[in-house]
């Protein structure tokens, strides 16, 4: 048999070292002795270390800065700073002039110097009221009213006349330096006949009695075509008296220019339709 030979006797190997995975580590098994470092990115491996020691509170004081010498900035060169980007505009686009059109020589303006001559004369009521006649209008509610007659121009006058009450234009003590009403006077035959002819000033003082154009005779519908009494011009009831009247105030009108009263006069309620002297 052959001798028994002893194995020589080696030393065990030393044990690995601990490995914990990042999934099941919990920081509250971590003790005092070990800390845990990042070897991979799928594991972490704790190593023995020695326990931190607490320093004692103390107050802390910031040493004053010397006034010869700046203080020194802490911020070290690795800190990045988050600033926004600042927009540099280009100083080649600049905004361009708008070019003001050429004033023409006949426009007007405040500084131009107006010549006045004998064929172009001074106004004299620019300004109405200081120092100037007052306008005279001649009008009030009968006037207004009987204006209104016409079918054609129904409520104009009275529409008229109610915004010059409504803002007190009528009221002598307030606006009577600078505007006047006046009542209307009513122009007589003899005034209607220094112009109109008398056939056409008869027929229209009897015109009034002529019943409705469908029951009327021929020669009544031929009167009145001849006359021109239709269409914008129909027959209304006490049309004499509305010519007279407002004959009479265009006459009115007239007077007080020519003696010199005032510089300007109005009668709203004529001048709606053609002068002719036998025929509306």
């Amino acid at each position: 048999a052959a001798p028994f030979v002893p194995m020589p006797v080696s030393t065990p190997p030393p044990p690995p070292p601990l490995i914990v995975s990042s999934a099941s580590l919990s920081f509250s098994s971590i003790t005092s002795e070990t800390t845990v470092t990042r070897t991979s990115s799928s594991s972490i491996q704790a190593l023995p270390v020695t326990p931190r020691t607490s320093p004692s509170p103390t107050k802390k004081t910031s040493p004053s800065p010397s006034p010869s010498k700046p203080p020194q900035s802490t911020v070290s060169d690795t800190t990045i700073h988050s600033t926004k980007p600042k927009i540099i505009k280009s100083k080649s686009k600049s905004k361009r002039k708008r070019k003001t059109p050429k004033r023409s020589r006949h426009t007007f303006h405040p500084t131009t110097m107006i010549v006045y001559s004998f064929w172009n004369p001074q106004p004299r009521n620019r300004r109405i009221g200081n120092g100037q006649a007052p306008i005279y209008l001649v009008c009030d509610d009968f006037y207004a009213n009987l204006c209104d007659r016409s079918a054609v121009d129904k409520h104009k006058y009275s529409i008229f006349w109610e915004l010059i009450k409504a803002y007190q234009l009528n009221n002598e003590h307030t606006f009577g330096h600078k505007l006047r009403c006046i009542a209307p006077s009513m122009a007589s035959r003899d005034d209607l006949l220094r112009y109109h002819d008398e056939n056409y000033v008869a027929l229209l003082e009897t015109v009034d009695n002529y019943p409705p154009y469908s029951l009327q005779t021929e020669e009544e519908k031929q009167s009145i075509d001849e006359y021109g009494l239709i269409d914008d011009c129909p027959i209304v009831d006490g049309l004499f008296e509305y010519c007279s009247y407002v004959t009479g105030a265009s006459l009115q009108c007239a007077q007080l220019i020519k003696d010199g009263t005032t510089r300007v006069a109005m009668n709203f309620g004529g001048g709606r339709h053609h002068a002719f002297a036998a025929r509306a």
